[in-house]
């Protein structure tokens, strides 16, 4: 009996971690197949969101060392990478996986967020990204601009995809019109 018990709750992580990666690998496998389900638009959605975390978790500024006879590059991420992280995190969820309308309009605000704070910190970089004062101290990465560009694209992408559901919903909606009024319309069958 004890012997048992002892078996148990040394097999019990094992059996929690592969049922974790069974439930891990379901989820996967049901994105990978979705995900080839969605519209071009639903796609680019995902891409570009997924590049601006991508973008956001790489480093920013590099800036040159000289020290005696070599000179070194390093790369620092900018002050503000934990909260474009987390915003990031946020869009991503919403604009993928949300459904409703409310969350795409909800991910185009904090979108909107994002571009005014990534054009604001582009323009004052001082305080936003750095502690440099003299801008030709310090150089941007390719991350910069790609987060941009992806901030930009996802924008982009859902104001399209929420004017294809709008006018979607719109025929649908003039359809079903068309249906009830012809109904009405008809003179009822002589008996």
């Amino acid at each position: 009996m004890i012997l048992e018990s002892v078996f148990f709750i040394f097999s019990l992580p094992f059996l929690i971690l592969k049922e974790w990666i069974l439930f891990l690998f379901h989820i996967l496998k049901s994105s990978i197949t979705g995900f080839w389900k969605w519209s071009f638009i639903e796609k680019l959605l995902f891409l570009s969101t997924f590049a601006q975390l991508f973008f956001a978790l790489r480093p920013w500024i590099y800036y040159t060392v000289n020290f005696v006879e070599v000179e070194e590059v390093i790369f620092v991420s900018s002050k503000i990478n934990l909260y474009l992280v987390i915003s990031c995190l946020i869009t991503f969820f919403l604009g993928n996986f949300g459904q409703f309308q409310i969350h795409k309009k909800l991910f185009i605000s904090f979108e909107l967020i994002l571009a005014i704070v990534y054009i604001t910190a582009l323009v004052y970089p001082n305080p936003i990204l750095t502690d440099f004062r003299i801008a030709s101290d310090f150089n941007y990465t390719f991350a910069v601009y790609g987060y941009g560009g992806s901030i930009f694209l996802a924008l982009l992408t859902s104001i399209l995809e929420i004017r294809r559901k709008e006018q979607s919903l719109e025929v649908q909606n003039l359809d079903d019109l068309n249906v009830s009024t012809s109904y009405t319309l008809s003179e009822p069958p002589e008996g």
